[in-house]
């Protein structure tokens, strides 16, 4: 009865045992990279009441009589069989698909072994687990060495010194501005804006704040190009109407940070050299967001009024902006579409509704003219007759007239054109220039009424094709009205119109009788159609980045960080590009059952387990790693339950033995008594 009642007590023990292993068994079913455990029973000894004796002629064998006295631990297992694989998201995360553990080692120097791959970079860049602990393997470049266990840390070149910069696309065009200061000062948002309330004098002004800086642009005033002079000592450079307006805005960016500009001076530069080849621009156009096609006409010279004149005497603007009267003011060119020809042109209802786009031709970068904010072109109109049935005889019947337009350019093929006619004699006075004509032949019933005309390039050198050019268009007034004519006066003359090219008067007859040769001409100055000035500064912010003072770099630094499948831990930066670090190395043992547990799902190498076999992700049967993946626990809770109520059997049947026991010794003191 004692022995049983020592077999109870034991049988209570183990079970007890095993239900505590299973209790760390479930408490850990969410621990990632857990390896779940098992615990095994033995018995103990047996007493022997007779021994076994053989079997003789006389007598079979017997079997000996033996006792058990209970069981005890036989073993507690660790299960290291791998686990389901779960996708966390975090580029950090690991898990090894197949054999192997992670390497980490703490600050007094251990190294333990894990499934559990939360890693994490520390302040000083080195790669560890969320214990803090030191992830191993290969330090630096992850191709010249073999298999190790030293920490990875992250190493960056200290930064170069960089400026500031943008380059935004806009109507086309690509506006870059920069710092001249190498700073992380520099990295402002710029807008721009044109304001109406500037101060007297002030061309612009700047507001700044934490990270912003906004650039206000008297609406009215202009920026123009200056020629250079190279007979001065030192010779002074031409200039652009946007060199002047960052001069401008440099100071007032100064003035708004109290005379000394974090970003040093701001570089603006518009990659369209046909907009840097203006002779000046308006600050109006510079924010404008309009970028609507503006048609020619001619051009009509206007002076820059000043927006905060008190009288006459500042009523205006002189090129460098500074207040003054109407004598010395600075000029620029305006045009309008439909504009009507001046004298008895415009009597006639003659108008430019549309000069073309540069006439097709390239002006070059002559800024002589610093009034002019377009360039302008001396243009020659004439109407003529012309002889559609090749007779000879204009008789107005099959006839018709004949539209031209001579453009000056200097890049075009030297022409004779009809300038006028000999106020005495009629005959056509001609000059020879450099330029294009362009034309358009209407018959007469064509004519009947009032309209437009296209004319389209006429170029005897056959470089350039009439469906390659721009077109001009002009409106003309009925033809009956062009032959009667109108006087200069008003007055009507059936039989002449006399009109000079230059003093208002010149033969053109239509064949009335035949006086002056029925040709008119009109000399002047016109501007092309041109796309819109608006170049949309105040379209968009300009985000000024990459300012640095240089220096050490960190893992900030870094845009993205990676561990690929064979533990190559990895970063892009953004002026380095992709970067290698390091590499993850895996151990292996001979015996993996034989590790011990340590706690924080670490396991420590022992005598049994044998010593770690360190190799690469992916190799010599070491398995491969995945990012952003974590190994689970495998802690199978169908199988835990059942044994825990097993245990549970087991432990309350060992229970009732010893209560069983201490009833037949009490009977047996009982007997005593009685």
């Amino acid at each position: 009865m004692v022995r049983s009642m020592y077999s109870g007590v034991a049988g209570m023990k183990v079970q007890q045992t095993r239900m505590d292993v299973i209790g760390n068994n479930i408490s850990n079913v969410g621990t990632f990279g857990y390896k779940s455990g098992r615990a095994t029973f033995r018995d103990v000894y047996y007493q022997t009441n007779l021994g076994a004796t053989a079997p003789t002629g006389a007598i079979g064998g017997r079997n000996a009589m033996e006792i058990g006295v209970g069981s005890k631990m036989g073993s507690i297992d660790i299960n290291h069989s791998q686990s389901v694989m779960t996708t966390t998201g975090y580029t950090l995360d690991v898990a090894i698909a197949g054999e192997g553990y992670l390497q980490v080692e703490d600050r007094s120097g251990n190294v333990f072994y894990t499934k559990a791959g939360m890693l994490d970079i520390d302040a000083d860049g080195n790669l560890v687990d969320v214990n803090g602990n030191f992830v191993l393997g290969v330090n630096g470049d992850p191709y010249i060495q073999g298999p190790s266990s030293n920490r990875i840390t992250i190493k960056l070149p200290n930064a170069d010194a960089s400026i500031a910069s943008v380059a935004e696309p806009v109507n086309g065009k690509t506006i870059t501005i920069s710092s001249s200061q190498k700073s992380e000062l520099a990295n402002v948002v710029i807008n721009f804006q044109a304001v109406n309330n500037l101060p007297l004098n002030s061309r612009a002004k700047a507001v700044a704040s934490s990270g912003s800086l906004v650039i206000q642009l008297n609406q009215n005033e202009v920026f123009y190009a200056k020629p250079g002079d190279d007979t001065l000592v030192p010779p002074v450079a031409p200039t652009t109407w946007l060199d002047e307006l960052t001069a401008v805005i440099n100071d007032a960016v100064k003035e708004a940070y109290g005379g000394e500009s974090p970003l040093g001076d701001i570089i603006i530069n518009i990659d369209d050299p046909v907009v840097l080849a203006k002779a000046q621009y308006k600050a109006s156009d510079i924010t404008s967001v309009d970028y609507s096609y503006s048609s020619g006409g001619i051009g009509i010279v206007e002076k820059v009024k000043n927006p905060n004149a008190t009288d006459a005497n500042d009523a205006y603007l002189d090129v460098d902006g500074n207040p003054i009267d109407e004598d010395g003011a600075a000029t620029y060119l305006t045009y309008k579409a439909g504009t009507s020809l001046p004298a008895a042109w415009g009597a006639l209802d003659f108008s430019v509704a549309s000069t073309g786009s540069d006439f097709g031709r390239a002006w070059g970068n002559d800024l002589s003219d610093e009034g002019l904010n377009r360039k302008a072109s001396d243009v020659i109109m004439g109407i003529g007759l012309a002889d559609l049935n090749s007779d000879g005889i204009y008789d107005g019947k099959d006839d018709g007239i004949t539209f031209s337009y001579f453009v000056v350019d200097p890049n075009g093929p030297e022409t004779e054109y009809v300038v006028g006619a000999d106020i005495d004699t009629g005959e056509p006075i001609t000059q020879t220039a450099n330029g294009w004509w362009y034309t358009a032949t209407q018959a007469r019933e064509s004519l009947t009424m009032g309209g437009t005309v296209v004319l389209k390039i006429n170029d005897p050198t056959g470089a350039v094709k009439p469906t390659e050019s721009d077109s001009i268009t002009i409106k003309f007034p009925k033809f009956d009205k062009m032959q009667n004519g109108i006087t200069a006066g008003g007055i009507s003359d059936w039989n002449k119109y006399l009109v000079d090219s230059r003093t208002g008067e010149t033969g053109w007859d239509i064949d009335k009788d035949g006086t002056y040769g029925d040709d008119l001409s009109y000399s002047f100055k016109a501007v092309a159609s041109d796309p819109a000035r608006a170049l949309g500064f105040s379209s968009i912010p300009f985000v000024l980045k990459g300012g640095t003072e240089g220096g050490p770099q960190d893992a900030s630094d870094l845009t993205a960080i990676n561990i690929n499948d064979r533990g190559i831990f990895s970063g892009v930066h953004a002026t380095l590009g992709y970067l290698e670090f390091g590499r993850i190395d895996l151990a292996t043992f001979a015996n993996p059952a034989g590790l011990t547990q340590v706690g924080n799902t670490y396991f420590a190498s022992s005598r049994n387990s044998g010593d770690p076999k360190i190799s690469m992700a992916g190799s010599d049967g070491v398995g491969a790693l995945a990012s952003s993946t974590l190994e689970t626990s495998n802690v199978d809770l169908s199988n835990e339950f059942s044994d825990m109520i097993l245990t549970q059997r087991g432990f309350q049947a060992n229970s009732r033995i010893i209560t069983v026991s201490d009833g037949m010794i009490e009977e047996l003191v009982n007997l005593k008594r009685n």
